[in-house]
């Protein structure tokens, strides 16, 4: 199965491609899950951003307070390949193995992965197999397929940088991808020390 019709642009800074994201719309980075979930008719945004043209979302840096800054466009391949996060935030660089192949990793970005879609055995179907179903919560449903009663969706976040993440910024809870708004990431900082 093709990919659906959709708009494709490929913006030069971070304000046009905020401003050109609607409520359709998507960011697309690595684009390892997301053209996956198109072409099984899971998500079908009318416009695709690109975000590789923007040069201010890549890099890993070192500040003078000792915090890392690892940026959206970052590859899982280059976290894990990090002198500065090898010797500081080791835990990083030894996920990155247990996310996926070498070469989803190579594609994949830090960004995709801490705002990665969930996963639900009855959401993440194509469309002809999800007319079995009634509609979920995550579809405007009002029942979640996975919890018989729940009052939410209860479908699992797939990403595995958030949870390393998480327990480097002292969070012992696994909390719903806190470092997303919508599909953008917000910044995430790791100190060293004090």
């Amino acid at each position: 199965m093709g990919l659906p019709k959709f708009q494709y642009v490929a913006p030069r800074k971070l304000a046009k491609a905020i401003s050109l994201q609607k409520e359709s719309g998507k960011f697309l980075a690595g684009g390892t899950d997301l053209l996956v979930a198109m072409k099984q008719r899971i998500s079908r945004p009318e416009l695709l951003i690109d975000l590789n043209t923007i040069s201010e979302l890549k890099g890993i840096e070192w500040d003078k307070k000792k915090r890392l800054r690892v940026r959206a466009l970052t590859t899982l391949t280059q976290l894990k390949e990090n002198s500065i996060v090898q010797t500081h935030f080791p835990v990083l660089s030894q996920t990155v193995p247990l996310v996926s192949t070498p070469l989803l990793q190579n594609r994949g970005t830090v960004g995709g992965n801490l705002c990665l879609d969930t996963r639900c055995y009855f959401y993440n179907q194509s469309f002809f197999l999800k007319k079995r179903w009634e509609p979920c919560f995550k579809i405007g449903g009002r029942i979640c397929h996975v919890v018989r009663g729940g009052d939410s969706c209860y479908a699992v976040h797939s990403g595995d940088i958030g949870l390393a993440s998480d327990r480097l910024r002292g969070q012992s809870k696994n909390s719903r991808r806190p470092w997303c708004k919508g599909n953008r990431v917000t910044k995430i900082l790791f100190r060293v020390g004090n």
